[in-house]
């Protein structure tokens, strides 16, 4: 109930009121969403087993090379996966991935837009020193809205190309490389 006190009344129980009653029903249409703020979560992975590594950081340097996925975890009814390409259907996405990077010298990964033949957008460049053994992730972040469904690659491109520059095995446990992960925000 709303209760509506006029000037000059003090809000007692023995003042004169006025009332109004106001009916409120759910709206079962689906069509007004706004109370269902739930973003949809999915995690694709390159997943290798024991003492594999995860590439070779590409035949010659200075190429982009497109980085494995081969998991699909979470919820996953808005994105397929056929190795090295995603595909997301129509909509908004938040999307962010890192990408290992292992004795490469200077570094930088890209998600690459297959269906349009464009960049969409570039990592943070890293440095991976090539004489010392040292590793770097290439970090990224965007968002994007699309109007079709639109494949999709995360590439990394390289100064100096090493045997173990996509990631280093382990060879006790399994690995996991580059990692890409989807919001769907609408």
């Amino acid at each position: 109930y709303v209760q509506i006190i006029q000037d000059g009344s003090n809000n007692t129980t023995d003042s004169a009121k006025a009332g109004i009653q106001l009916l409120v029903e759910k709206d079962f249409s689906n069509t007004n969403m706004a109370h269902i703020i739930k973003p949809a979560v999915c995690i694709l992975k390159d997943i290798k087993m024991p003492d594999t590594s995860s590439g070779d950081g590409g035949e010659t340097s200075v190429t982009w090379d497109p980085r494995d996925l081969n998991t699909i975890e979470g919820e996953s009814w808005f994105v397929t996966l056929a190795d090295p390409i995603f595909t997301l259907e129509p909509g908004a996405y938040e999307i962010s991935f890192s990408t290992p990077v292992l004795i490469s010298d200077n570094c930088q990964s890209r998600l690459w837009d297959v269906s349009n033949g464009a960049a969409v957008g570039y990592s943070s460049q890293g440095y991976s020193a090539a004489a010392y053994w040292s590793s770097v992730e290439n970090l990224f972040n965007t968002t994007v809205t699309i109007g079709a469904s639109t494949q999709y690659r995360v590439e990394t491109i390289a100064q100096t190309v090493s045997a173990y520059g996509y990631g280093y095995r382990s060879d006790e446990i399994v690995s996991v490389y580059t990692q890409v992960k989807i919001r769907k925000l609408k």
